[in-house]
């Protein structure tokens, strides 16, 4: 068999996306079919072989449209997609884009126009009606055919993947936090490498070991197993040599300008009088500064970069700070000189062997700096993926705002089910594996927006359906009814009606029973003769003021449905709203002046008397007809049941409704 022939060089291609619509109505004629399929983005112009076959997300679209490959036909479309700068268009044909990187686009300004202009293109063979959406739809359900990962992915991935978490520990792990550590490792176990886990303690005025301790249990809860740990601080002599070398090379400086006055200089891209002091001079300051001397207490170390680059955070950031005031939760007063994250980050990342830092957007522009320093220092710089911080509705993140809650005593403590703390959702009811679905289905985007509270409490019950206990309960205020023809009997019930691996429990079946006041207005404006479903029991018809027995009458279709209970245990239900009135919080405004009044509500309920025989602490549990409920303490000899909210609008106890959120 002779050799294959030697492949030329790739040519430089433009994807055409104007001519798409075009590309498409021809194979829609060629099929006697009907539809309008546009793909209207730029698309990066990456080919795949296949079997020595390079194949195309657009020849993929045409294989499912035509009834039979054409390759003529697609020689003589695929080029009016694209544009090979000197080179013919047969060779062009050869270059094709990758299925994963073509977008549909149902409507927008540009298909719109599109469309008008349609039949005015010349590779259109005469008028072709437009039926949107049925290759559209047939498209969509060729990619679900295709063997095709569609979670989150890494750039520029090697033989080995080292991702890393570092959260300070200046406070608890909220959802956000959790966000970047699941991402971390996610991609840490897609890609069979290891997670590195970092305590960022380079402020010693607000770290604190109980910090540390928190977040290191609030990683367990979610699951999360590092390969690794460190702490920044363990490199503090490591960061001190670095600057020093920084100084000697005439890439930073000591500097005594008043933080306003530096503030002002850099926006204004105005030099400051520290810069161009000798090596020596900016030595014995940084010496000072080392001492914690009255002079060095007046200094910062300033890196040299550019202060007219238009990248303002290029415009000689500081590196080191001076604090004698806090002793470090580790070194103590061991060093009066502390770096900060913008400094130690890229460096620590470098020598821990870091493959892969995820930053969120908001250090998009700082991202210049870690490698500036890396490069300046000599050291392999990571490969930089960026990612969108999670922001919620109705939500605060920070963690002074959150402070301010606690010390008001808003709410009882960083644990509150109304913080978005990781231990405040879990005593609201959310489940890891929820938090982890919801995150890595949104990947790792830049895009910024504020994500809604009721999609991840809706996939949360999708979650707890199947699993979740079942029990009945009454309210306060509950009545007392009579049934009539009934012997009192203990019977066993499952306590899932779709799940018998979760087991069941025992009941009592008396003549006597307790149910809600609002069942109970039901049952008394009733007319006789009127049936009614006992759920879990049966059939009763309303006789002489009674409910009699109806039991061999298994048509439920038009009854009054009560949920009963026919001995007592108090238990207490606790709902809980949001924190501010405001779903989005502008940066002028006060938090302080949108506090939800009304984020916590109580209401008196009761269950069974053996309830505890078949629940503990942690559990989370469906009260049928009233939703979901996480117990979450047992407070004077009463259980504490908190409301999972389920992603509605509103929810209802009784007579009261009011946002579920």
């Amino acid at each position: 068999m002779p050799p294959k022939a030697a492949k030329g060089p790739i040519p430089a291609i433009t994807f055409n996306p104007e001519f798409c619509s075009a590309f498409i109505a021809v194979l829609v004629n060629q099929a006697n079919s009907q539809a309008s399929y546009f793909i209207s983005k730029d698309v990066e112009t990456i080919s795949y072989t296949f079997n020595d076959i390079t194949l195309t997300g657009l020849e993929n679209v045409a294989a499912h449209i035509l009834p039979s490959y054409n390759a003529a036909l697609l020689a003589t479309l695929l080029p009016l997609c694209y544009t090979a700068f000197d080179l013919p268009l047969v060779t062009a044909e050869l270059e094709k884009i990758d299925p994963e990187n073509v977008f549909y686009i149902s409507e927008s300004p540009f298909v719109q126009q599109n469309l008008n202009e349609f039949p005015t293109l010349q590779t259109a063979p005469g008028p072709v009606k437009a039926a949107r959406g049925q290759v559209a739809v047939a498209f969509k359900k060729f990619l679900q055919a295709q063997p095709q990962d569609t979670t989150p992915v890494l750039q520029n991935v090697g033989k080995e993947v080292v991702t890393r978490f570092p959260p300070e520990p200046s406070g608890f792990l909220h959802i956000g936090h959790a966000k970047a550590a699941i991402l971390n490792h996610f991609f840490a176990r897609k890609y069979s490498g290891k997670l590195h886990f970092r305590l960022d303690d380079t402020n010693p005025a607000k770290e604190n070991p109980e910090f540390v301790d928190n977040i290191i249990a609030d990683l367990h809860v979610l699951n999360i197993n590092f390969d690794s740990m460190s702490y920044t601080s363990d490199h503090f002599e490591l960061f001190m040599q670095k600057c020093e070398f920084l100084i000697k090379k005439n890439l930073a400086y000591a500097d005594q300008t008043v933080t306003d006055i530096m503030q002002k200089e850099r926006f204004d891209g105005v030099e400051s009088q520290f810069r161009n002091a000798s090596i020596d001079e900016n030595l014995a300051l940084w010496e000072q500064m080392k001492s914690g001397t009255p002079e060095g207490q007046k200094t910062c170390i300033r890196a040299k970069c550019d202060m007219a680059s238009l990248n303002k955070c290029m415009r000689d950031f500081v590196i080191y700070r001076v604090n004698v005031k806090d002793a470090h939760h580790r070194t103590g007063r061991k060093f009066s000189v502390y770096p900060t994250y913008d400094f130690s980050c890229p460096i620590i990342d470098s020598i821990e062997g870091i493959t892969h830092a995820l930053r969120t957007t908001e250090f998009l522009d700082r991202n210049e700096q870690y490698q500036w320093i890396n490069r300046q220092l000599g050291l392999r710089c990571p490969e930089l993926q960026d990612f969108s911080r999670l922001r919620m509705q109705y939500s605060i993140m920070s963690k002074r705002h959150l402070q301010w809650f606690v010390d008001e005593n808003k709410v009882e403590s960083w644990f509150d089910p109304r913080f978005p703390t990781v231990q405040g959702l879990m005593r609201r009811g959310l489940l890891v594996k929820t938090i982890e679905e919801f995150i890595i289905g949104q990947g790792a985007s830049r895009r910024l927006n504020y994500q809604e509270w009721s999609k991840l409490w809706a996939l949360n019950k999708q979650r707890l359906e199947p699993i979740s206990k079942r029990f009945h309960s009454v309210l306060e205020g509950f009545k007392e009814v009579q049934l009539s023809n009934i012997e009192d009997t203990t019977v066993e019930l499952p306590l899932h009606p779709k799940n018998s691996a979760i087991g069941t429990y025992k009941k009592q079946q008396n003549s006597k029973i307790f149910i809600s006041p609002l069942d109970y207005e039901a049952f008394e404006q009733a007319e006789e003769g009127k049936k009614f479903t006992l759920m879990g029991w049966g059939n009763f018809v309303k006789v002489d003021g009674k409910l009699k027995n109806f039991l061999e009458n298994k048509d439920y279709a038009d009854t009054i449905k009560f949920t009963w209970v026919s001995s007592l245990l108090k238990v207490k239900l606790v709902y809980y709203g949001q924190l501010v009135t405001k779903a989005i919080l502008e940066e002028n405004d006060d938090f302080k002046d949108f506090v939800n009044p009304n984020s916590k509500r109580e209401f008196g309920a009761y269950v069974q008397d053996n309830f505890a025989d078949y629940v503990k602490v942690g559990d989370i549990l469906q009260l049928e007809r009233m939703g979901f409920y996480y117990v979450d303490k047992i407070e004077d000899n009463e259980y504490v049941l908190n409301y999972v909210p389920e992603g509605k609008a509103k929810a209802q106890v009784g007579a009261f409704t009011f946002d579920e959120e």
